[in-house]
């Protein structure tokens, strides 16, 4: 009697703070410095409930000039005839699964002045008509000739007469010609003896792509409540596994936790390993202990666990491959 009184405690705690998180936004550039002309890639990454209610503006795909302050006359004549930035595409990517609202805006943009600029800026109106702020992305624009200064020009190579300047160079023509046909030999070699390099997938998709063989909701409204515990709870040790670079597949609750603090940063740490740890013990009282959750409860755990992957692989970056994962 008492057991089950301590369990149906945390089960109602565990709902009273399983709340979903705000929608989180995420803008990047690559690269963050580039010379004049050079096509820049800009992205924003939007996770989170009711991305639907969001109205999003984007801007049109057209030359944008600068502008000069109010009161202030223009210096630079060319200001109104070189733009500043030109944007070449923009799209919308809808990622979304199920329940899980995903979004994903791309565009590529060039810079035609030299200085320091922050990115276009994307409007998020919410449901109240409020815009919803993030952090938009600098980049730096250098001049193709900063210094300014005059290029040596050569002038026109005159062959009258001039036999040994003829033979030194058709003498270094067929030299290159050598030496570039053996380099190229040379190469082919080295790349037959070399592996072929992995193909990287990030830990998310691994995680996502295995959450939907697995068919979480099919096991749980027809009652193969241990398939889905046992299934799930090896999913997401081994998406913790790809992301943080550690084995939990075989370890506790505690010795994950402990693994956790050590990989994570500390903010996301702080955010997040209270939810982590909840969702493992919940699997392991259900697999270890007399005690069957209800199917209410286990759809809710679903959904909240696909949440809480994205969210940890958006505020954890993942920039080489993890574990040998293919």
């Amino acid at each position: 009697m008492k057991k089950f009184f301590f369990l149906s405690l945390f089960l109602f705690f565990l709902l009273k703070t399983s709340k979903a998180e705000p929608p989180i936004i995420k803008a990047q550039a690559n690269p963050t410095k580039t010379t004049i002309g050079q096509v820049i890639e800009y992205q924003i990454n939007l996770a989170g409930p009711n991305l639907k209610n969001i109205k999003i503006i984007l801007p049109e795909k057209k030359e944008f000039f600068l502008e000069n302050p109010p009161g202030k006359k223009e210096e630079d004549p060319n200001q109104k005839k070189i733009p500043l930035y030109l944007i070449h595409n923009i799209s919308k990517e809808d990622s979304s699964e199920k329940d899980l609202p995903y979004l994903s805006i791309k565009m590529k943009i060039s810079f035609y002045h030299p200085g320091e600029f922050f990115l276009p800026e994307i409007t998020f109106l919410g449901p109240d008509k409020i815009k919803i702020g993030y952090k938009i992305p600098k980049v730096t624009i250098e001049g193709l000739n900063p210094t300014g200064e005059f290029q040596d020009i050569e002038p026109p190579l005159s062959l009258k007469g001039n036999y040994y300047r003829l033979f030194f160079l058709i003498s270094g023509i067929i030299l290159f010609i050598l030496l570039l046909f053996f380099l190229i030999k040379y190469w082919k070699k080295r790349q037959k003896e070399k592996k072929e390099k992995p193909i990287f997938i990030p830990a998310i998709k691994i995680f996502l792509k295995e959450m939907k063989k697995l068919n979480g909701e099919k096991l749980i409204r027809s009652e193969q409540i241990e398939s889905f515990v046992v299934g799930i709870s090896m999913i997401f040790r081994k998406f913790l596994s790809n992301l943080l670079s550690f084995d939990a597949t075989e370890m506790t609750s505690d010795e994950i936790q402990v693994m956790i603090q050590k990989k994570l940063p500390e903010k996301v740490y702080q955010k997040y390993h209270q939810d982590i740890i909840k969702k493992l013990q919940l699997w392991d009282l259900a697999k270890f202990a007399e005690f069957t959750p209800s199917k209410e409860i286990l759809l809710e755990n679903l959904e909240q666990t696909l949440h809480l992957a994205k969210f940890l692989s958006m505020e954890t970056e993942q920039k080489e491959p993890q574990n040998g994962n293919l």
